[in-house]
């Protein structure tokens, strides 16, 4: 039994390795000549960050511990009472898309809100967890809440009204 395990586990190893370097080929083929092609544009840090930028605002939001060099950088990037105001669990475009955010800023300096990103985790962990929770809650949970189909809500005519983004309203049910 101990041979036919081995055995067995080691074709899995390689039927593993196999997929692994077939995924990476077509990921190799989309990233690259495929974009190219297509003239596909990358998209901004601010959305591969949107996670890093969420756990941070839930730490604003809760008032968590920052240290002054910390607040520095990230009053640049978006005014902290900004953050903390547009801090919303479920999404994190309500900071990625507030007035004041700074892309600009952000873009030019990647390590250091990487950095600080790290060490406000270190320092704020329960915030972290609770962000990571409440925004991929719809990826885990039964009862789950997604913004595609509820809407995060923007206020477009500057009434203080904030309006649906109803994007898939077949999945969402009637409508009342």
């Amino acid at each position: 039994i101990g041979v036919i395990a081995l055995v067995w586990r080691s074709s899995l190893r390689q039927v593993a390795m196999v997929a692994f370097v077939c995924a990476l080929a077509v990921f190799a083929m989309v990233k690259g000549p495929i974009s190219w092609a297509l003239e596909v544009e990358s998209a901004h840090f601010a959305e591969g960050v949107s996670l890093p930028l969420q756990q941070i605002a839930r730490t604003v939001a809760e008032d968590g511990d920052l240290s002054q060099e910390q607040e520095d950088l990230l009053q640049a990037i978006v005014p902290l009472d900004a953050m903390k105001e547009t801090y919303d669990p479920w999404s994190a475009n309500g900071v990625k898309f507030n007035d004041a955010f700074d892309d600009a800023f952000l873009e030019l300096h990647k390590g250091e809100f990487l950095k600080t990103w790290f060490e406000v985790g270190l320092q704020n962990p329960g915030a972290y967890l609770r962000a990571w929770c409440d925004l991929t809650n719809c990826y885990w949970s039964v009862n789950g809440f997604t913004w595609y189909l509820n809407g995060v809500g923007y206020d477009s005519n500057g009434d203080g009204e904030k309006e649906s983004m109803n994007l898939i309203p077949w999945l969402a049910g009637p409508s009342n």
